[in-house]
């Protein structure tokens, strides 16, 4: 049904696809959050750290796969409400967000490590 039907099977658990894109979101921006909180108390005590508990304590594997699936997802959605000329705001939304999100991840990544 998913590959003759896609709009429909879109219809039928408009929802929940809906609802678990923006809790994969939330939770990408709690983590992004405490990120910058972390960056924004070492800047202001300009110290250094050379702790790698800091990354495992901050990072997961989660934190880069996620945007990425959100990304593949959101643009197949994307593609789909085009087709149908259909509103497709949030999902151009959902891949700038995640695509900034996965920036920032690596950067910050980058200079923790």
């Amino acid at each position: 049904m998913i590959l003759r039907k896609p709009y429909a099977f879109l219809i039928k658990k408009f929802r929940l696809l809906h609802l678990i894109v923006s809790g994969l979101l939330v939770y990408l921006i709690y983590r992004l959050n405490m990120l910058l909180q972390i960056v924004n108390e070492y800047m202001k005590d300009i110290t250094v750290v050379n702790n790698k508990d800091l990354i495992n304590e901050y990072f997961n594997i989660y934190m880069f796969i996620i945007p990425f699936a959100i990304i593949i997802f959101s643009t197949i959605l994307y593609s789909i409400m085009y087709l149908k000329k259909k509103p497709k705001l949030f999902y151009a939304i959902s891949i700038i967000t995640s695509i900034a999100m996965l920036i920032i991840f690596n950067y910050v990544y980058g200079n923790f490590e």
